[in-house]
């Protein structure tokens, strides 16, 4: 049976090597987040993130203390996605390491790539995300981002007054150093 060759394979796209297991860890919340915040599923969503959840961008930094508030933030961004064309996005992680003084912390770096079938809708951007062990999992505390608030609302309070906004108990933790 023959293959044919379409080219090298992106290392940006190859499974992190097993001794690397921040960049691991780090991938997988990426991918696992994005999933759920792609079927929407709020519920599961916020079990992601420690609150307060600092959101940083070139326009601000927002510090969200209230799951409510940051579910409508995510439900804007996805709407305004959905406005914008975007069906998909994927993060593929450039860089990741556990903090030197606290094990319980992973640091990364990741580019996202918004698209539309397989076309990109806005150009990639890098952001960075701190992760931090809570009771069973990781979760994040912080994001930065290149990313300007006009192109997607990353540091935009939500406004929506959906009545099935999800009302859960937030996980709280230290704020974050990022």
């Amino acid at each position: 049976m023959s293959m044919v060759s379409t080219g090298p394979v992106s290392a940006e796209r190859s499974a992190p090597p097993p001794h690397d297991p921040a960049r691991a860890i780090y991938q997988t919340f990426l991918d696992d987040m994005g999933r759920l915040f792609w079927q929407q599923a709020w519920d599961r969503l916020v079990d992601y993130v420690v609150f307060p959840v600092r959101t940083t961008s070139p326009d601000g930094s927002r510090d969200y203390t209230s799951c409510d508030r940051w579910l409508d933030q995510k439900r804007e961004a996805r709407a305004v996605m959905a406005a914008r064309g975007i069906t998909e996005y994927h993060r593929v992680c450039k860089s990741a390491r556990f903090d030197d003084a606290d094990p319980h912390v992973v640091t990364g770096v990741h580019t996202t790539y918004c698209l539309r079938g397989g076309t990109l809708v806005i150009q990639p951007f890098c952001s960075a995300l701190e992760l931090v062990w809570h009771d069973t999992g990781w979760r994040s505390r912080a994001i930065r981002t290149d990313l300007r608030d006009v192109s997607l609302p990353i540091t935009a309070i939500g406004t929506s007054d959906d009545p099935s906004a999800v009302q859960k108990t937030c996980v709280t933790a230290p704020p974050a150093v990022f």
